[in-house]
C-alpha cells in the first residue's frame, strides 16, 4: 500500500496498550514497537502523498469503533 497508485484512502486505529510486555534483551517494549512501527506506516504514508487518517481509539476501544461505524455509515 506505500508504494502502489495514490489511489486509496488510508484509516489508522491506534490505541494505548493497557498492558505492556518487555522484549528480553532490548531497551523497549512491545509497546514502544507497535507505537513506532504505526507511527512510521503514517508517515510513510503521508510523505507519498497518500491520503490517511489516525485515529487514537482510547480506553474503550469497542464503543470507539461502533460510533465510528455509525459515522461513516
Amino acid at each position: 500500500h506505500k508504494g502502489g497508485t495514490p489511489s486509496g484512502i488510508f484509516l489508522q486505529l491506534v490505541t494505548r496498550h493497557e498492558r505492556d510486555f518487555s522484549i528480553p534483551g532490548q531497551p523497549y517494549t512491545i509497546g514502544v514497537l507497535t507505537d513506532a512501527e504505526a507511527l512510521g506506516d503514517f508517515q510513510a504514508l503521508q510523505s507519498k502523498g497518500k491520503q490517511v487518517l489516525r485515529i487514537e481509539l482510547g480506553s474503550e476501544q469497542a464503543l470507539a469503533i461502533w460510533k465510528l461505524a455509525d459515522e461513516i455509515a
